[in-house]
């Protein structure tokens, strides 16, 4: 398992202290609606692209998520990056994770971003 040791990557530190590849290339999905999103992963995916950037914002993390689960690829062959709003207090950004994994269908995000911090 993991990403193709050809991929090229970057470290980046994890949560709790250790390495987490992040690959230097990868497909974002702004402005793609679910099933353009969708169509769009699979077939970066399928171009070996193994790194997808969303966005609850972008109202296209179900479509990202269906093209996850149908590439054949296990969790740990590919990493996600997505975000939640920013200005939001601890337990309103937990549950905007928790939608974000929902609505992915995954058990983790490899990177999670605050969309526009704001105070």
């Amino acid at each position: 398992g993991g990403l193709p040791p050809s991929l090229p990557t970057v470290p980046i530190r994890g949560i709790v202290g250790d390495e987490v590849r992040m690959p230097m290339h990868g497909i974002g999905t702004w402005l793609y609606n679910s099933s353009v999103a969708e169509r769009v992963v699979s077939l970066a995916f399928g171009m070996g692209y193994r790194h997808v950037d969303t966005a609850e914002a972008y109202g296209n993390q179900d479509g990202v998520g269906k093209a996850l689960r149908s590439s054949g690829l296990s969790r740990d062959q590919y990493f996600v990056t997505t975000k939640v709003f920013g200005g939001l207090n601890a337990s309103s950004t937990v549950k905007a994770a928790d939608a974000c994994l929902a609505d992915l269908g995954v058990e983790y995000v490899d990177l999670l971003l605050m969309h526009f911090p704001a105070e």
